[in-house]
This record gives C-alpha cells, structure tokens and sequence, in this order.
C-alpha cells in the first residue's frame, strides 16, 4: 500500500487494487471494451477518445451499487482534459506517441486484453451497450468538440472549462469554420482571465498575471479579421496552458505510483523556469515591437481581474442593450 504524505492532502488518495480489479478483469475490460467500441466506429483509436471513454467508463462503474464493478483506473487531468497513465498501464495498453495524446494510437498489448471471461458477471451488459452509443455520438472528427464538452463537465477547475471555450472559438475562427467577432472573442478572454485560479500554483500566477495584461489590449482592442492579433493570442496562451496542465497533473490525478507522480513534479518544475524564461523573451520583444508602457506589469491579478470582469459586464450590457433595439 502506498503511504500517504500528510503534507501532500490534495492528493487523492490511491485505493488498493482487491476483488476482481486485482485480477485485472474490470480494468481489462473497461480498456479493451473503449479499444474495441471506438475501432468499430472510427477505424482508428485515437488516444483523445480511448482516454474520454475510459474515464466515462470509470466514471459511470465508480457509481455503481455492485462494488464488484469498482477498480482504479490511474490517470491525471493534462491539456485535454483526464488522461489515463501509458506507463503504469503499460502491460495492457500500447500508445505509439505517448506524449501527443492528439496523435496516438491505441492498441492492446495482448489478446486477451478482450477477453471478458475474468470480469464480474453482469459487467458486459453494463458497459458494452455505453460504449458503443458513446462512440456512436462522437464519431469522427465532427465528434470531438461535443466529446471534449461534455468531458470537460467533469474538470475540477471552471478554469479548464473556460480554456476549452477560448480555444474552440478562436481555433474554428483561424479555421475558418466560424465567422470572427472580436466582441465575442474578447468576452471568452475575459472570462478566461476571471477565472484563473490563483491558488493551484502561486509561481505561475504572477507570470499569468503579466501575460494577461499584454495580451487585453490585443484581444479587446482588434478588430473583426485580424487573424494576426487573434492568432499571437491563441500561441501565446497555448504556451501558458502547456506549463499550467503540468501543475494541474501533479494536484488532480488518481491511482498513479509515488514515483510516476515525482516524476511529473519534477517535469512541472523544470518546465516553470522554461516557460518563464520563454515569457519575459516574449514579452520583452512585444513591448519593444508594440510601444506598450512596461509599468502596466507592476499591477498584479486581482486587480486585473476585477478590470476584466467589468469589462466583461459592460460587454454584456452593450450586446443586450442592442438586441432589445433591435
């Protein structure tokens, strides 16, 4: 049993494999049952669904009166919502790009990953006909904006959920697949900012707070079509997000090894220096490029957001206020 730390209460704690789970047979069931739905629909398992599935699966099992149907699925929440752990699943799943999980493929690491023999009576009724209508609704690519939705009702932070907004908006805009309205795209920056949790890693809260502050003018001052404006945003705040899931992972995961989850800490910690390093170059050349006044970075956070959210309220007021005169 893994000994939990008392300095380390954030983190859930990991619950003992017994029962059937400790032979395996829920796990392999729940993994090969997401592989197989998801081949039969798509052709290919992509590692983006596998993982959605097998959380809903794990979700959808942890609620369930037969306490035959619990196991430990390890995973983390990481850039696109929960993940579950390659390494430690290692003996039963294969991806071959593990660290996209946009790229990957998955596949079993032996046969009898489907095999439902050793699972709990019962379990093929209960998931089978889950998964197939989940790969069903969210088939394709068509499919993966209304999967990473409803996914993402389940994020620990509003944060997340905001972030999701932001980028499949302006993603669809640079795309082309949606009309662009700067006043639309400025409102989901400010709630995006707004709901910055201070609190995950204070480290990173300053260098959100000075990114923030050179990108509001950006995003609120441009004008409908200018893409170039819109898409330094989007890199920019991509950028952030990459170094921000990593401390997201080491506070909101499930069932990982002491060791695999020190080795994401230590991931996190390099990437922090990395990435404000990257920030200040960043910042530097936009200022010098932009004639912005650097004095605008002496304000913290919170007095950012409070600016944001009024913004946000004016907005609102305006677009109301235009659809009644209308």
């Amino acid at each position: 049993m893994v000994k939990q730390s008392r300095g380390k209460a954030q983190r859930p704690k990991v619950r003992p494999l017994s029962g059937p789970a400790s032979q395996g047979g829920v796990l392999r069931a729940v993994l090969g049952t997401s592989i197989s739905s998801i081949r039969e629909t798509d052709g290919r398992v992509s590692g983006l669904k596998f993982n959605k599935l097998a959380m809903e699966l794990y979700w959808k099992l942890s609620k369930a009166e037969n306490r035959a149907f619990h196991f430990v699925l390890p995973h983390r929440w990481y850039l696109y919502g929960a993940v579950v752990d390659d390494y430690t699943l290692r003996d039963h799943i294969k991806f071959d790009h593990p660290d996209n999980e946009l790229e990957t493929n998955v596949e079993a690491a032996f046969a009898g990953l489907f095999d439902m023999r050793s699972a709990p009576a019962g379990l093929r009724e209960e998931i089978e006909p889950f998964a197939t209508d989940f790969a069903r609704k969210h088939a394709g690519q068509a499919g993966i904006p209304g999967m990473l939705r409803d996914h993402y009702r389940r994020a620990p932070l509003p944060f997340q959920r905001d972030f999701l907004e932001w980028s499949q908006l302006t993603r669809a805009i640079l795309f082309g697949y949606e009309p662009d309205d700067s006043r639309t795209v400025a409102l989901h920056f400010n709630r995006l900012v707004k709901s910055y949790p201070q609190e995950l890693e204070p480290r990173l809260t300053s260098a959100f707070g000075r990114l923030a502050l050179y990108l509001e003018p950006i995003v609120t001052g441009r004008t409908s079509g200018d893409l170039g404006k819109l898409k330094e945003a989007v890199t920019a705040l991509w950028d952030f997000w990459t170094a921000f899931c990593l401390f997201l992972s080491v506070r909101y995961n499930n069932g990982l090894p002491d060791a695999r989850l020190e080795s994401y800490r230590a991931h996190a910690e390099t990437e922090l220096t990395a990435y404000k390093r990257r920030l200040s170059a960043y910042l530097e050349n936009g200022y010098l490029q932009e004639g912005f006044i650097a004095a605008r970075l002496g304000q913290d956070i919170a007095s950012l957001s409070r600016f944001m959210a009024e913004q946000a309220r004016l907005s609102l007021e305006e677009t109301n206020q235009l659809s009644r005169d209308r």
